[in-house]
């Protein structure tokens, strides 16, 4: 467990013992809602990959799809474990001998640890769920159904082909051979709203599912759906809108129900809106603070530290917001562990969260280590300030008020030194008022041991040499 639902990589972790990967690969499939049979638009918020925009081509074989995503996933990913995904179109839609020439491939693979099957419940005859409990014999084989909604006017406006009845006796046969299903559900389709979202989430759990992937609705260059939202009949979600949907559907669903997505990736050169989801990171930042920390958790002192943890990285860009000059590291931590909030080792870690989440800048000297907020930092503290109490945020103010001479002359006083291609060291002094610098000065020293005594003596020198050098130059 993550601390807020049972998340996909949780699950790996337990089914393999390891993180594994997933790697999009390409099957060349069509789909029903495309070739006639059923349609020819497709869905109406599909792109032209068939939702398999970053699958590789269909002309590679599957063996050269796995050896593309591996080494497009390389740098990230150091194991030797993946998950074929057959991501793009209906992976189902061909004949039977066709799907199993394509998958045994891919399960033969001694890096494939399991398939992973995306198609539609209309396209499952019973010899092609005959194929595929014969592969999940052989590894794991997920199957994974477009669903999109259990609102039978919305499935009709999206095009999506098939009544939920046929949705639920795809579910049953799954089951019968013991095939967990992973069920796709996009929030903030037209004529929906969160109610919708809630009543779906309510109809899945009591359906026998492995787990669910929850979708953004992306709108896309060259799709019906764009049409009609640059024809204004209909309004994308706000990212405010989309967590809290999230967190009310997750808070419904089973605790055991595997949350394969809570949100995806829209290629960002077909994306029109919502233009925020091109921040994925943002979304996966904001959830647990917007999130009641119990669900899903299953003991009390987890949720206590996950709360907390949250409350500190706020109260710390809280901080930062208040003053117009960067905060050094000793200050944050003298004001946390003095006020007995928390200990060293915990202020690290939320420091260095922040850092990695991108909400605060870090400035590395010699003599010390200092932050700022960014302006993603802002726009997290403009969401969630509001979880900070009227308490805390007095005593941030009172202490950076009664501290704030001693504050900005740390900020704004600083020295460091380097090596310089002549083998000696420049120490590079400053001194900056109104965030212009008062004086600065570079001297050369013969070696680091002086280098780092001058860098230390210059926040007790620097007035004094400040005042000396102006009334000499008077």
């Amino acid at each position: 467990m993550n601390g807020y639902y049972y998340s996909v990589n949780d699950y790996y972790k337990e089914l393999f013992g390891h993180k594994v990967y997933k790697i999009s690969l390409n099957a060349g499939m069509s789909c029903p809602n495309r070739d006639g049979r059923i349609g020819t638009g497709g869905c109406i918020f599909c792109s032209e990959g068939g939702s398999g925009d970053f699958a590789s081509s269909s002309l590679l074989s599957v063996k050269n799809q796995i050896d593309y995503g591996i080494e497009k996933i390389s740098k990230k990913y150091a194991g030797d474990s993946y998950i074929a995904y057959f991501q793009a179109f209906t992976n189902t839609y061909a004949p039977v001998d066709r799907l199993k020439k394509i998958f045994t491939e891919a399960i033969q693979d001694n890096r494939i640890c399991g398939l992973s099957i995306a198609t539609r419940p209309d396209c499952l005859e019973d010899d092609k769920i005959e194929l595929l409990a014969e592969l999940n014999r052989i590894k794991p084989v997920w199957i994974e159904l477009g669903l999109q909604t259990i609102n039978e006017t919305t499935a009709r406006y999206i095009r999506r082909g098939y009544p939920l009845a046929v949705f639920e006796d795809a579910v049953a046969r799954l089951n019968a051979v013991d095939i967990p299903v992973v069920v796709h559900v996009i929030v903030g389709l037209p004529g929906e709203n969160a109610n919708d979202n809630l009543a779906c989430a309510k109809y899945l759990s009591h359906l026998n599912i492995n787990g669910v992937k929850i979708q953004l609705l992306h709108i896309l260059k060259n799709t019906d759906l764009a049409d009609d939202y640059y024809s204004s009949k209909f309004k994308e979600l706000s990212l405010a809108e989309y967590v809290k949907t999230v967190v009310d559907m997750i808070e419904i669903l089973p605790p055991h129900f595997v949350i394969h997505r809570v949100t995806g990736d829209g290629p960002k050169n077909l994306l029109i809106a919502p233009t925020w989801s091109a921040d994925k990171k943002m979304f996966l930042i904001i959830y647990p603070m917007n999130s009641r920390t119990e669900i899903h958790t299953k003991e009390r002192n987890t949720d206590m530290a996950v709360e907390a943890a949250i409350l500190y990285k706020l109260m710390t860009l809280y901080m930062l917001n208040k003053v117009d000059f960067s905060l050094t590291n000793a200050t944050i931590m003298d004001f946390f562990t003095n006020n007995g909030y928390t200990d060293y080792p915990t202020v690290l870690t939320i420091i260095s969260n922040l850092q990695e989440d991108e909400l605060i800048n870090v400035s590395v000297t010699s003599s010390n280590t200092s932050y700022s907020i960014t302006p993603k930092g802002k726009e997290m503290l403009d969401f969630f300030g509001s979880k900070i109490s009227d308490d805390i945020k007095n005593e941030i103010d009172s202490f950076l008020r009664d501290n704030r001479y001693e504050l900005k002359q740390t900020a704004n006083t600083t020295a460091d030194y380097y090596k310089t291609t002549n083998g000696d060291y420049a120490v590079h002094c400053i001194v900056k008022e109104n965030n212009a610098p008062l004086i600065e000065l570079t001297l050369a020293v013969p070696d680091e041991g002086l280098a780092e005594s001058m860098c230390n003596k210059w926040k007790t020198e620097c007035q004094n040499i400040y005042e000396y050098t102006f009334k000499t130059l008077m």
